[in-house]
């Protein structure tokens, strides 16, 4: 996913989320979003979240891209 500045959805697999705020993340997370920091947090269902800041274009301001999974999902043995 890919998040603005001010931590509203650009990217978002579903698209009911474009545009709107990221009202489902942390407000740690939010503020990393805004500082241009790297963040990660795992949340009380066992979702882990990675943000990275970008620069995009012109844009004074850095973007963070946001990939998300189960931890449960990425630690399970066996091949698929």
């Amino acid at each position: 996913m890919l998040l603005s500045n001010s931590a509203a959805y650009v990217a978002h697999p579903d698209r009911e989320h474009l545009g709107k705020p990221a009202d489902d993340l942390s407000a740690d997370a939010k503020s990393a979003i805004r500082a241009g920091q790297a963040y990660h947090y795992i949340d009380a269902a066992g979702v882990v979240r990675i943000f990275h800041p970008l620069k995009i274009g012109e844009d004074t301001h850095p973007w963070s891209v946001m990939v998300m999974f189960e931890i449960a999902g990425a630690l399970r043995s066996g091949s698929r």
